[in-house]
């Protein structure tokens, strides 16, 4: 069974969006939190690499 979204770790948070970009046009918000892009989702391995790379 799939992961519920709103238990997902985010790995990516929108904090810039210009107004008429397709991102806007399409429905994204400042501070949204993407979970998942594609193929792409965040999991406990991407978050302790992302922890890992930034020390």
């Amino acid at each position: 069974m799939e992961e519920d979204a709103v238990t997902r770790l985010p790995f990516a948070i929108i904090d810039e969006l210009t107004d008429g970009s397709p991102a806007a046009v399409d429905g994204l918000q400042l501070w949204d939190e993407i979970v998942k892009f594609g193929n792409v989702e965040a999991d406990r391995a991407l978050a302790e690499s992302a922890i890992t790379f930034n020390i």
